[in-house]
């Protein structure tokens, strides 16, 4: 590979407030969301970055696909209404 620069990675994150519907519902009720204007972030970290999960001995190193977060996602498109049931009745 060869030298890398920063064009090549995610420099940033910027929130587009003006097609935010409403910062009353969830993501954007949350403080971390409600006030984003603009995530900066490091090549060195979006480049390198590995999925880390909080577990009971702490931070544990794990694969994208076995994140509880991917784990849920996916269980929920491949089945929605089994999810969706408590809120359908």
């Amino acid at each position: 590979m060869s030298s890398l620069d920063a064009k090549h990675y995610l420099l940033d994150v910027s929130l587009r407030r003006d097609r935010v519907p409403s910062f009353e519902h969830y993501p954007f009720h949350l403080p971390a969301v409600k006030y984003l204007d603009r995530l900066m972030l490091h090549p060195a970290i979006t480049f390198n970055a590995r999925p880390l999960e909080i577990e009971e001995q702490g931070l544990v190193e794990t694969h994208y696909q076995d994140t509880q977060m991917f784990r849920t996602t996916r269980d929920f498109l491949n089945a929605p209404e089994r999810h969706l049931h408590h809120l359908l009745k």
